[in-house]
């Protein structure tokens, strides 16, 4: 019989910034610059490229606040009930949707776009991916000769990569 995917083994949570570890940033980013730039002209430009900054990261979370709202009635079961019923490994969807909703910090749907919608980087999602791997009991080896290789758009496309890659002999899910 196979083991049931709710037995899987939490993810690590990721270490995260705090927020005066953000103030000592900006404050070093912010003297550098301020050292570094004689011109009163040159000062105005960093100033407004700074600010433009800070108002698409209120924006962002704004946005990423309104999909919570959206969504707070979804968890889980709502994300594999959207999938195709028996189709899928039931230890990488719960290891997709769980590794990557604790690294966006909001439910998910499997037609989600990766890089549009939530953002993801080719590197960033790379990284995520051997992640969702390990606890699926999957390898990232050869991944040249998965189908899915460059394809993955969605999150459901994400499934199927990982799906298609070999199991690890020694994790039997």
């Amino acid at each position: 019989m196979k083991t049931p995917s709710r037995t899987m083994l939490p993810s690590a949570a990721p270490e995260r910034v705090t927020v005066i570890g953000w103030i000592i940033l900006f404050a070093i980013v912010a003297g550098t610059i301020w050292g570094l730039t004689t011109s009163v002209h040159l000062r105005w430009v960093i100033g407004i490229f700074v600010l433009l900054i800070a108002l698409m990261a209120i924006f962002d979370d704004y946005r990423l606040k309104r999909i919570k709202e959206e969504r707070k009635e979804e968890s889980i079961c709502s994300f594999s009930r959207e999938l195709p019923a028996k189709i899928h490994d039931t230890w990488v969807v719960r290891a997709v949707y769980e590794e990557l909703s604790q690294h966006l910090d909001a439910p998910l749907r499997p037609s989600d776009d990766l890089k549009s919608f939530w953002r993801i980087d080719p590197d960033e999602l790379n990284d995520i991916a051997i992640g969702i791997a390990s606890r699926a009991g999957r390898s990232m080896e050869d991944t040249k000769n998965n189908p899915m290789l460059d394809r993955v758009v969605t999150i459901a496309d994400l499934i199927l990569f990982i799906e298609n890659q070999p199991r690890l002999p020694n994790k039997s899910p």
